[in-house]
This record gives structure tokens, C-alpha cells and sequence, in this order.
């Protein structure tokens, strides 16, 4: 984002930010929250996670570096964070006030352009999880997201990428195996 930003928006950015240090676990927003602030990942990488009643976690998505992330759509609709973010690595994340953004935005149009290409990424990312989901198997879930992120399984552990295909870790485990078992050579 910083990247297409004039070195005067930047300056003002960057002097208004703070760059947070996470360990494994520990949620840069809860649940309930009010949303203060977005963020860049610098390193690392990120979950995002809803709660049901039960306090059972759904994976909603994951943030790897240069990846915006926040809970952007409950500051829109001015409302708690529905989404607890948490590290599941190390990581480092540039934050920026959310009312701050919001103020230099106001009078910065590459800002406001930077900020429409940021949620244009959301909604297109948003769409083509909707698009999975009801149109796909797990197993093209799974190959689709294999795609997207090749090195999914180093960074993101298998209950986590379970979550986020909405299967179960033993599922998972079968789906691995079957494609595992169909990469090799077949004997005749």
C-alpha cells in the first residue's frame, strides 16, 4: 500500500504509525473490540477468526506478509469487531490508527486511492471465498487454495487450513493422502 502513496502521505503514515511485535497466539484484536487499528504485515503470518456461541473458531482467512489486515468491513459498519486476529508465528505489523487513516485520507486522494484498491482486493478475496464454498469440493477448496498460497502447510498448521476449508483435520489428512497418492507414477 505504502508503495503507491506520495512521500508526503507516507511521511504522515508512517510518522503516525507503530510497528507491534506478536508472539505465536497472542491477537492483535479480540472479539468484541473496538476496531483501532489496521495494519501491514511486516512478517509473519496472521489468522483471522470467528467465534460461534459455543466458542468454537472458524478460520475466516489468513494474512502473510505485505498483506493488509484488520477487520476493515466492522469499522465501515461502525460496529465491534467481529473477528479476533491473532499471530500464528512471530510477526510484525505496521499499525495505523484507524481514525488517523481515516484523517489523512480525507485529504490525501492517493490515500483514498490506495484504500479503494486495499477493499477492491478484500471484496475480489471475499467473493471467490463465497465462490468456494458454495460451488466447490474440499478437495478443490484445498487445491485452489494450494494455488493460491503454495506454502500454505509451512506457515499455517493443518488444523488451521482445516478450519478454513470447513472440514475436519482427519478430513484434511485423507485429502492429502488421496493427492499425495495421485501425484505418484502409476505402475502398469
Amino acid at each position: 500500500m505504502l508503495a503507491a502513496l506520495s512521500a508526503q502521505t507516507t511521511r504522515a503514515l508512517l510518522e503516525r504509525s507503530t510497528v507491534v511485535s506478536l508472539t505465536e497466539g497472542q491477537a492483535l484484536l479480540e472479539v468484541g473490540d473496538e476496531v483501532r487499528v489496521a495494519g501491514l504485515v511486516l512478517e509473519g503470518t496472521l489468522r483471522e477468526v470467528y467465534l460461534d456461541e459455543q466458542g468454537d473458531e472458524r478460520t475466516r482467512g489468513f494474512s502473510f506478509q505485505g498483506d493488509f489486515v484488520g477487520a476493515w468491513a466492522d469499522v465501515l459498519a461502525r460496529r465491534p469487531s467481529r473477528t479476533r486476529v491473532e499471530a500464528l508465528s512471530t510477526a510484525r505489523v505496521r499499525c495505523y490508527d484507524v481514525r488517523t487513516l481515516l484523517e489523512v485520507e480525507a485529504r490525501a486522494p492517493d490515500l483514498q486511492r490506495a484504500l479503494r484498491l486495499v477493499a477492491e482486493r478484500l471484496y475480489v478475496r471475499k467473493s471467490d471465498r463465497e465462490f468456494e464454498l458454495l460451488t466447490m469440493s474440499a478437495a478443490q477448496r484445498y487445491d485452489a487454495l494450494l494455488a493460491q498460497v503454495p506454502e500454505v502447510e509451512a506457515l499455517v498448521q493443518l488444523r488451521h487450513i482445516a478450519s478454513y476449508l470447513g472440514i475436519t483435520p482427519v478430513y484434511l489428512s485423507r485429502l492429502r493422502r488421496q493427492r499425495r497418492a495421485g501425484a505418484r507414477p502409476r505402475r502398469g
